[in-house]
């Protein structure tokens, strides 16, 4: 499920829909912000225990 900046997602790890860059929230009060690395928007929820590989 993606998310947006500013919304309140839960806590959990996040990952960027454009650049891959991974987001902590660590309270479900927290606001989801830009992706640090290219301030891009949209960024989508990844499940515990999930291993993600990127292949280039």
């Amino acid at each position: 499920m993606a998310y947006s900046t500013g919304e309140k997602p839960g806590n959990g790890t996040y990952i960027c829909k454009v650049c891959g860059q991974k987001v902590v929230l660590d309270d479900n009060t927290d606001t989801l912000p830009p992706c640090p690395k290219c301030k891009k928007t949209l960024l989508h929820w990844v499940p515990p225990c999930t291993v993600v590989f990127f292949y280039h």
